[in-house]
């Protein structure tokens, strides 16, 4: 098999033949300026996409921050049971030029 090495340039990039035998004139479907009103409908449609993408990702935002808050809560209700307390951090800003801030 030569991988079609007898090929012309032309015929492998499938130039302008024509139309050949087997295609009916008559079937090609002639395709209509659509109309402003249609257009402007068009673009709504996608703007309406970009929107309801935009609300579903603020959705799923809203439902990660809730679902983080739920199992802070959580975790406060289960230290309180137990009794365990985490030790609280300092501000950062009263760190700065210590060398503790590194332990």
């Amino acid at each position: 098999d030569d991988a079609g090495a007898d090929m012309d340039m032309e015929s492998m990039m499938g130039g302008d033949t024509g139309p050949e035998a087997g295609d009916d004139p008559s079937l090609v479907e002639i395709v209509e300026p659509k109309s402003l009103l249609e257009e402007t409908i068009l673009a709504l449609q996608q703007l309406g996409i970009i929107i309801g993408v935009a609300i579903m990702v603020m959705f799923g935002f809203m439902v990660m921050v809730g679902v983080e808050r739920l199992v802070e809560k959580m975790g406060e209700k289960y230290q309180a049971m137990t009794g365990k307390k985490q030790p609280e951090e300092k501000d950062p800003a009263s760190l700065v030029g210590t060398f503790s801030r590194y332990k």
